[in-house]
């Protein structure tokens, strides 16, 4: 048998591993932040998973998060310090996370000293130009743990919340609207209903 045919055959690369065990890394403390993980599979062009919000109680609402998980073995990030450190989003991904019908964050894992950071894009773009898709982590307030669930949960709170008012909006716009306002449970004035935000505040 010839040396090529013996290199013949599927693989799966050194980097598959590592992105796996990055997104076991995530998981993990997406568990203990109390919320449910759904994995996109195999077939995903740059989002790994959806966060489900889950009440203390264990109610959802079908409110969600889209997440986009990176991880590396080893190796300082760009222009890494004590305090945190820039990632540049990928052109590609950067188009792609721009016009989501769910809030994205990216979720940084690295093996070597098991730590795991996050940042929303919307909130943590420096420059929305394609000369700057800069996401500034800080290792004190971006780490990826229980203590980050609040500002999750509120990051999909608010989503929704502005969803609704957009949608009461062009529902207000239209002749004969008359109830619109009602039917999501509002008047005018008012805010969006109280029970999207239970459990969160």
């Amino acid at each position: 048998m010839s040396k090529s045919r013996q290199k013949s055959g599927k693989r799966i690369s050194h980097q598959q591993l590592i992105g796996d065990q990055g997104v076991a890394m995530a998981r993990r403390r997406i568990v203990k932040m109390g919320f449910v993980f759904y994995e996109t599979g195999q077939v995903e062009a740059g989002i790994d998973g959806l966060l489900e919000l889950r009440d203390p109680d264990g109610t959802v609402r079908a409110q969600f998060l889209a997440a986009q998980i990176k991880a590396r073995k080893k190796g300082a990030y760009t222009a890494e310090t004590a305090e945190g450190f820039e990632y540049l989003c990928l052109p590609d991904d950067f188009l792609y996370w721009s016009g989501p019908n769910l809030p994205v964050i990216v979720v940084l894992a690295r093996l070597e000293d098991n730590s795991v950071y996050w940042k929303a894009v919307e909130c943590g773009i420096v420059d929305g130009t394609a000369s700057d898709r800069r996401l500034l982590i800080s290792k004190a307030e971006d780490r990826f743990d229980k203590r980050a669930a609040m500002a999750i949960a509120l990051l999909a709170v608010d989503h929704q919340k502005h969803f609704m008012l957009r949608l009461i909006t062009i529902a207000e716009m239209r002749p004969g609207s008359g109830g619109a306002l009602s039917r999501f449970g509002c008047t005018r004035g008012s805010s969006i209903p109280g029970h999207i935000y239970q459990g969160y505040m």
